[in-house]
């Protein structure tokens, strides 16, 4: 029989209440990341997307700055009042969401010039409804 000492006892009491709080982590996406990496600070994930698939409630994902042109959708996320999974900047860094995609995303990447004309055309591969320039 294992036997504890009252203060013994009160000590794994509280490391057992307060485990969720402990082993709490926190992810990092940055634009130059990978989602091959592991999400430290030096390591970071490249897209909120894929960083949100390994968040549990009560962890923060943090993303650096830059520009992010991804879709995120959140689902499967259950917890307790207060145990809010948070995206949120790193250190005041400026983030911006962008919708748009570039035609080179859209594949494409082989511009041709109309004989005679100052006009260029491109194949892509899905259908786009606004077109920016610059």
């Amino acid at each position: 029989m294992i036997r504890f000492r009252k203060k013994t006892f009160f000590v794994l009491l509280a490391l057992a209440y307060l485990s969720p709080c402990v082993f709490a982590k926190d992810v990092y996406v940055a634009t130059d990341g990978s989602d091959y990496n592991n999400g430290t600070l030096n390591s970071p994930y490249a897209t909120i997307e894929f960083a949100a698939t390994k968040l549990d409630p009560g962890e923060t994902c943090y993303i650096r700055g830059g520009t992010y042109h991804e879709e995120v959708s959140l689902t499967n996320f259950e917890g307790e009042s207060g145990d809010n999974i948070v995206f949120t900047n790193y250190n005041d860094e400026e983030v911006i969401f962008d919708g748009s995609e570039s035609i080179a995303d859209l594949g494409g990447t082989t511009w041709q010039q109309i004989a005679g004309t100052n006009i260029y055309k491109t194949t892509i591969t899905k259908d786009i409804w606004q077109l920016w320039v610059n």
